[in-house]
């Protein structure tokens, strides 16, 4: 069993804020201020994992939560006057798809070959300044 890393909290809360989207509007408000309060946890926990190693994939996993969570602190700030109208605003779900897709890629960094694709980056650039 894995432990629970900084990335897979920050999952979890945004894939709550984006299910929160297809809600009535203060549910949503709710499960959104749960989220970013999951996203703050996480990017806490982050930045306390990245003093200890800080290598540059610690650290730019420490910038998305925190980057995740404030986007969705924005997400929710959009969603307060619609609680009262009792209307879900348009722009609060993409806010919430943003940060996801942040979440995702931090997820998905590390299965990257990233000293082939420098490699193979590297030759394709010394060919084209040869010519």
């Amino acid at each position: 069993m894995s432990p629970v890393t900084p990335n897979w909290i920050a999952l979890a809360g945004t894939s709550t804020a984006v299910v929160a989207g297809s809600l009535p509007a203060a549910a949503a408000l709710y499960l959104t201020t749960l989220s970013v309060a999951a996203l703050m946890g996480a990017a806490f926990l982050a930045y306390l994992v990245a003093v200890d190693d800080p290598r540059p994939a610690r650290l730019y996993e420490a910038a998305v939560c925190a980057v995740a969570g404030a986007l969705l602190l924005g997400d929710l700030a959009v969603r307060v006057p619609g609680v009262v109208s009792a209307t879900a605003p348009a722009g609060a779900t993409k806010i919430a798809f943003v940060a996801l897709a942040l979440v995702v890629a931090t997820l998905v960094a590390p299965m990257v070959p990233w000293p082939r694709l420098q490699a193979r980056a590297g030759r394709g650039l010394r060919e084209l300044l040869q010519r």
